[in-house]
């Protein structure tokens, strides 16, 4: 359906409520026919003291948010939850050039990459984000297209508030030491901004009101859900030169009697702060925190789907079928090279290029996803995950060397559990019926 710009109004949404850093909720009246093209504007936070600090590396500004939730009253039309690991993906899920030019300054994460034209091939980030103030007036915002994260209105034109009388979008947000701020120390300091607004464009034409409410039939759309399990440690790895090599077998309940598409899984660190890689111990989180995507050592994938192996042999076992099984499930990444590997080397006393001490710290073992179809309504999905845990020679774990390409490196080997975190789309719709509506799983 085609309309003119003067048949549509723009409303502007304060918030009924702004908790700080707890939730914020608008409502919208009922009565009118809304387009899908919602967003937040001035979405952020400032310091109430302290240096500006950025947002986490790989999630910017969805680093701060939890969940966000769209609801007719109780009712639940759509959601994501765990945004910042989900959307984190996402900003990778990105053509470098898009987040170069465009991406980081509306999502404040630092993807996007240039590459030096000398014989070294230096690679370095293209543009830092800017930092959180104590000033609220000139920290930075952010504005989010909800339908980004809400596939319900990605697939529908309209939103019909004579339908859904009680629409309320709340956003949940969220205060981690591994995952919000590249720089935790701050993180007692940051101060939700209460005057983020949403954006929604009302149809106004009353013939075209008219028509597009006889012919909304409702909408289908893959949501976005999400389950996990954790790789425990083992005991044994908990000094120099120790090993052992385990498969965690799990099944998936969180996608039961579900009609799932496209399966996206990867591993998150998930103890202390120097596990996941912090450097020189000032409280900076190298290559994102736990919004990274590590590679585990001697790491083996295998996927059960209705009883039956997914795969041939014993899996997925090299990060190159691994990095290639995901693009041809979810298209194009902002790819750096080496990042879907363990640890990245350097054979000279001055490192450049890939092997350089910056680049390690902002990328290496940040983005080893893994994604397949499933494209089946499942009866059993059950993931297997072997690795070996590994603590080198000559040191004690965590190494304490004055070196950071291999201290970060052995970090990932052994003695910690890590968190296998898996969304997948799954096929929803919502039926009209009279005056009324269903939400289904198909």
């Amino acid at each position: 359906m085609a309309f003119y710009n003067s048949s549509v109004k723009t409303n502007v949404f304060d918030p009924i409520l702004t908790l700080d850093n707890n939730r914020a909720e608008w409502q919208l009246p009922a009565g009118s026919l809304y387009l899908s093209s919602m967003r937040l504007h001035n979405l952020g936070a400032f310091l109430s003291a302290g240096a500006p600090i950025k947002w986490n590396t790989k999630g910017g500004i969805y680093s701060y948010i939890r969940n966000i939730t769209l609801y007719d009253g109780s009712v639940i039309l759509d959601q994501l939850r765990n945004v910042s690991e989900y959307m984190a993906f996402k900003n990778y899920n990105k053509a470098n050039r898009n987040n170069v030019s465009l991406e980081k300054i509306k999502k404040g994460h630092s993807y996007g990459y240039t590459v030096g034209n000398t014989d070294d091939g230096t690679i370095n980030n293209a543009w830092e984000s800017k930092s959180i103030t104590a000033d609220r007036q000139t920290t930075p915002r952010y504005a989010l297209d909800l339908r980004e994260v809400l596939p319900m209105l990605r697939n529908s034109q309209f939103l019909p508030g004579q339908l859904y009388q009680n629409l309320r979008l709340v956003i949940e947000f969220k205060r981690d030491r591994l995952s919000t701020l590249q720089d935790n120390t701050s993180m007692a300091n940051l101060t939700t901004l209460t005057d983020t607004l949403l954006v929604v464009d009302e149809l106004v034409n009353e013939a075209v009101v008219q028509q597009a409410l006889t012919q909304y039939q409702g909408v289908a759309f893959s949501a976005i859900e999400n389950d996990a399990f954790v790789v425990q440690a083992n005991a044994i790895v908990n000094a120099a030169d120790t090993s052992a090599t385990d498969t965690t077998s799990t099944i998936l309940h969180g996608f039961q009697d579900k009609f799932v598409n496209r399966l996206l899984m990867f591993v998150s660190p998930m103890t202390a702060l120097a596990a996941v890689g912090v450097a020189g111990g000032t409280g900076v989180l190298t290559s994102g925190g736990s919004l990274r995507a590590a590679r585990l050592n001697g790491e083996i994938l295998q996927v059960r789907l209705n009883g039956a192996n997914m795969f041939g042999g014993t899996g997925i076992s090299t990060s190159a079928e691994k990095l290639a099984m995901l693009h041809d499930t979810w298209g194009m990444c902002n790819h750096a090279p080496g990042t879907e590997l363990l640890g990245l080397f350097s054979q000279a006393d001055t490192a450049q290029g890939i092997s350089s001490p910056e680049y390690v710290a902002d990328m290496m073992n940040s983005n080893s996803y893994f994604g397949c179809f499933i494209r089946d309504r499942i009866a059993s999905l059950q993931v297997d995950i072997t690795q070996t845990q590994y603590i080198p020679v000559g040191s004690a774990f965590p190494q304490v060397i004055d070196n950071a390409i291999q201290n970060n490196q052995d970090i990932m080997l052994g003695g910690q559990a890590q968190q296998i975190n898996v969304f997948g789309e799954v096929r929803k719709s919502i039926v009209v019926e009279g005056s009324n509506y269903r939400v289904l799983y198909n």
